[in-house]
């Protein structure tokens, strides 16, 4: 399974929508399998799916660390580009966490 899987519409699109899914026992390796997803694709949105790593026993700590090097990456390779954080479940939770350390480390 490919941890990142991008369906870019427009490259001259100053906006991309990044979704985290439900977690641990979850991925997704389309757009197909995911009903926000689905939404996201049919109205032709840059749409970015990351599955984090899912690391059993260390309290989200390992997906938290792989998330947020992603997307500081992310934003360092495309600092012109507004990022939305989208997630659901336990990625609604990480996709939370991750927004509160971005705005307090501007």
């Amino acid at each position: 399974m490919r941890k990142i899987v991008e369906y870019i519409f427009c490259r001259d699109s100053e906006k991309v929508y990044f979704y985290l899914h439900g977690g641990p026992f979850f991925s997704l390796g389309s757009w197909q399998e995911d009903p926000f997803a689905t939404m996201l694709y049919n109205e032709q949105r840059n749409l970015i799916l990351v599955n984090y790593p899912i690391v059993y026993d260390d309290g989200g700590i390992s997906d938290y660390q792989f998330l947020k090097e992603y997307f500081w990456e992310y934003k360092r390779q495309h600092p012109n580009t507004e990022m939305v954080l989208l997630g659901e479940s336990y990625g609604g939770y990480l996709a939370s966490l991750l927004t509160l350390s971005i705005l307090l480390c501007k």
